[in-house]
Parts: C-alpha cells; sequence; structure tokens
C-alpha cells in the first residue's frame, strides 16, 4: 500500500513533465502554431523569407516596367503567359507550394517590377488537408490583398478562381467541394471590394471534375491548356 500510495503520485509528476517539456518543445519549434492554424484556430506566423527578400532585390536590379504580373503558387508557374501576350512585358511570380500567407512574404516582388495589372491566383494549397473554417482562408486572403495594395497602390487587380482537381488522379486530399465552396467565398470577397473576379473552374470542369486530358496529375496543367485561360482574361489583359 505505502508502494502504491508513492507510485501513484510519481507517475502523474512524471507525466507532466513529460506533457510540460513536450509543449515546451512545441512552442520552440513553432509546432504549437502549425497545428492551431492547421485547425484554424490561429493565425499562422509570418517569418522572414530570405529567399525571397533575395529574389525581390534580384528583380529590382533589373529595373523592369512590367505590363501583367501573375501571382500564385505552382498552378501559376507551369504558365508561359508571354506567349500568349506578345506584344506586353509579363512577369510570372508564381512559386511551387506557395500558401496565401507565404505569398504575403513576397509583396514586394510585385511592386519590385512596377506592374501596372496583377492577376492573383492562391488558395488551392490552402485548402490541402485543411480542416477548419474556409473563411479563415478568405480572411488571410485579405490581408494579402491589403498588403498589395500598400505596397502598389495604383495597381489593377484581378482575382481568378481556383482550378478544379482531378481527384481520382491525385486523391482525395483536396476536393472539388471545398474548392467551389472557396470560390464563392472568394468571388463574394472581390464583390465586396470591387476587384473584378474571374471563375475559371468552369472554364476547365467537366461534370465539376478537372478532365485528365488537361492535367499532368490531377491539379497540374499540361502546357497547352493554358490557352484557354489566356483566351479567358486577354479582355482583362488588354482592357
Amino acid at each position: 500500500m505505502a508502494w502504491g500510495g508513492i507510485l501513484l503520485p510519481l507517475l502523474v509528476i512524471t507525466n507532466i513533465v513529460w506533457l510540460c517539456a513536450f509543449g515546451f518543445l512545441l512552442h520552440t519549434s513553432g509546432y504549437d502554431n502549425k497545428i492551431l492554424s492547421h485547425l484554424g484556430l490561429a493565425e499562422p506566423t509570418v517569418s522572414t523569407d530570405w529567399t525571397a527578400v533575395s529574389w525581390e532585390s534580384c528583380l529590382e536590379k533589373l529595373d523592369i516596367d512590367s505590363d501583367v504580373v501573375f501571382f500564385g503558387d505552382s498552378i501559376t508557374r507551369g504558365s508561359s503567359f508571354q506567349d500568349y501576350f506578345e506584344d506586353l512585358t509579363i512577369v510570372n511570380l508564381g512559386l511551387t507550394g506557395d500558401t496565401i500567407t507565404k505569398m504575403q512574404t513576397r509583396v514586394g516582388m510585385i511592386s519590385a517590377v512596377n506592374p501596372e495589372k496583377i492577376f492573383i491566383m492562391a488558395g488551392v494549397n490552402d485548402l490541402n488537408n485543411y480542416q477548419g473554417d474556409l473563411n479563415v482562408i478568405v480572411e488571410r486572403y485579405e490581408v494579402l490583398l491589403a498588403e498589395i495594395k500598400e505596397e502598389c497602390p495604383n495597381v489593377e487587380i484581378y482575382i481568378q478562381s481556383i482550378l478544379p482537381v482531378n481527384t481520382d488522379m491525385r486523391g482525395n486530399s483536396i476536393s472539388n467541394e471545398n474548392i467551389c465552396e472557396l470560390n464563392g467565398l472568394i468571388k463574394e470577397m472581390a464583390e465586396q471590394k470591387g476587384i473584378i473576379f474571374i471563375d475559371l473552374y468552369e472554364l476547365y470542369a467537366v461534370d465539376g471534375v478537372m478532365p485528365e486530358e488537361l492535367t499532368k496529375d490531377g491539379i497540374h496543367l499540361y502546357d497547352e491548356a493554358y490557352e484557354r485561360w489566356a483566351e479567358a482574361i486577354s479582355e482583362y489583359v488588354y482592357g
């Protein structure tokens, strides 16, 4: 009985110590914020991206006066819109794996190339395994837009919808149902801010799905599949 009376409190104290140590490690490594932000319970921490800073510095030294910037993730990065708008100076600022929060660290790149117009596509990476409220993603989008407007007050902003995916090719980490819901929220936000929203989802969707003949892996487009995108935005690029 004596040993039992001692052992139980000792185990409790040991577990508390381990939990405290584990919590400390999570906090110091930043994983606590990552977990909470993934669940939509906290805003993600935006740290300085020194690669982005270096990229911005290089762009500034090139002294470019661009007509149009395309800003987004790997789907934007894979495009070659300069081929479709040969008479304009196009700058592609797509970066593989970028989320809306990470794009905030790259806003300086936009001002570095002095564009007249910017076409944004963002959100699909935010949806990857996302378990929280989609309105949180929209709130992050609003922060991104505010930072762009502050950095580039005279630029014309166009928001493009997220494209459909093919879950048979990619798996079920991102659903077209969530994409449609988020697109609806982004469109509502854009309209409230007086920003033109361009629906590219319906441009690519067949029965609500990205057809296999248009995509390499269920999410990224084949080169020739960008032609319909270019045609859809042409009036805004030149307008």
